[in-house]
């Protein structure tokens, strides 16, 4: 069995401005913060595991990925206005990711695909490099070239490294498992939990 890690990573500080974009997003949909009151059994609850800032990224770790589609949280997490990308590494044998910006997908890579269309575009990340790193640096971890063969679980350690993401090696389910895949140490990680409260009343 190979790696399985997920993340959505915000290129911010503020993690406080992602705990209330998240409460915005699914109130529509009767969701509302728990404080730590009781919940009926089978209460539907969304969860998510944010990191502390480190390396200029707070990353989030959601239980619900609705529907298959983890990166949609990304999609939501970049109205706050900063680049967030969803990296994803499956089985230790593909790796995607998605980038937006605004609510816009910016840029996305898979690499099953990564050899026959042109996707990945490592210019958008230039202004998200660690000191040192170059386009170039980039672009071969998305396409090595002859005699550079990578494989998806190298390419994504070298995505994550080029871009000074220290929380790549994690999930939500696997820190759920094991917390010690917490980056800074589960303490400095926040918990935070939606329930289902019902339908909000229709605006009038």
């Amino acid at each position: 069995m190979g790696l399985n890690y997920s993340g959505v990573h915000a290129y911010t500080a503020e993690r406080d401005a992602i705990v209330a974009l998240l409460a915005e997003a699914l109130a529509p949909g009767g969701y509302r913060r728990r404080q730590g009151e009781p919940l009926p059994p089978g209460t539907p609850i969304n969860r998510f595991l944010l990191s502390p800032p480190l390396g200029g990224w707070v990353t989030m770790l959601p239980s619900n990925d609705l529907e298959g589609r983890e990166f949609a949280w990304a999609e939501t997490l970049s109205q706050l206005g900063c680049p967030v990308l969803w990296l994803y590494l499956y089985e230790s044998e593909l790796v995607m990711y998605r980038l937006y910006r605004q609510g816009q997908l910016v840029d996305r890579y898979s690499s099953a695909s990564a050899e026959r269309v042109p996707l990945g575009n490592p210019r958008v990340f230039r202004p998200l490099l660690v000191e040192g790193a170059t386009v170039e640096d980039l672009d071969r971890a998305l396409r090595p070239g002859p005699g550079e063969a990578l494989s998806a679980e190298e390419r994504y350690f070298a995505i994550a490294r080029l871009l000074g993401i220290q929380t790549a090696e994690t999930s939500y389910p696997l820190a759920v498992n094991d917390p010690t895949t917490l980056v800074g140490g589960v303490d400095a990680w926040l918990s935070v939990e939606f329930w289902y409260a019902g339908e909000p009343p229709a605006a009038s």
